[in-house]
């Protein structure tokens, strides 16, 4: 074989020992050594990660979704802070089959603790703002949208919901002033608010109550409720001046 050849059976051995022999020309206590390795360490990277998805498994359960993700999906990413998005990319592939103890909300309440990570890598420097109706406002680039049908944020091994959410949960996840991790759950106008200005950064109050409202009334009564709603994300740190 071809030193190519070589590092690929190597490597496939160790992502999946069941299925590609070891090499014949290795003592198998050295090569022990390495499946040990890697295998702990995807498995320490994916536990840190999604600390609530694992406490849904059992301890064999949980090995066997780490494996199974180590042996059948393809990282392009040389980099360890990315091994988690791969982790939603597999359970969002055609590699991922579920399994009877894999729970139906998995891929969101994934995709959510991956959020709270993500959001508390990001970095934003920003102008703190206490906006008025004519502010230009845009969110912190450490803090993101989404919207969820399982109540993510509620998700414990104490408390496992058997069908998905009537309507969408809307959450915004972000790092406050005091660098810590937090959501806020939002209403349907409140998310759509904070969605146009995710998507046109720079509109103020009074623009978003022409988007959100009719004339009269309605928009004076919405311009109220927004302002104070704005002003407390902008306190929070998610809200900064444009």
């Amino acid at each position: 074989m071809s030193f190519l050849e070589v590092q690929h059976a190597f490597m496939a051995h160790l992502r999946d020992p069941e299925q590609h022999p070891a090499p014949t020309d290795v003592e198998d206590r050295r090569m022990a050594i390495y499946r040990r390795l890697f295998i702990n360490n995807i498995d320490g990277f994916l536990s840190s990660s999604f600390p609530v998805l694992k406490s849904l498994y059992a301890e064999g359960d949980w090995q066997q979704l780490v494996r199974r993700f180590y042996a059948d999906h393809d990282c392009h990413s040389p980099l360890f802070l990315d091994i988690s998005e791969a982790f939603l990319d597999y359970l969002d592939g055609p590699a991922f089959s579920p399994r009877p103890c894999d729970p139906p909300f998995m891929a969101e309440l994934a995709h959510y603790e991956w959020l709270e990570l993500a959001v508390g890598r990001s970095e934003d420097e920003g102008t703190p703002v206490c906006p008025d109706i004519d502010t230009p406002l845009r969110l912190c680039g450490a803090a993101a949208l989404a919207a969820y049908h399982w109540p993510v944020h509620q998700i414990s091994s104490d408390f496992r919901p058997d069908a998905p959410l009537a309507a969408p949960v809307f959450l915004l996840v972000y790092r406050g002033l005091d660098d810590k991790v937090a959501f806020m759950l939002l209403s349907s106008a409140m998310a759509q608010a904070l969605s146009l200005i995710e998507q046109s950064p720079g509109l103020s109050a009074k623009a978003l109550v022409g988007h959100l409202a009719a004339p009269g009334e309605e928009q004076r009564i919405l311009a109220r409720q927004l302002l104070a709603a704005l002003g407390e994300l902008a306190g929070k740190g998610a809200l900064l001046g444009a």
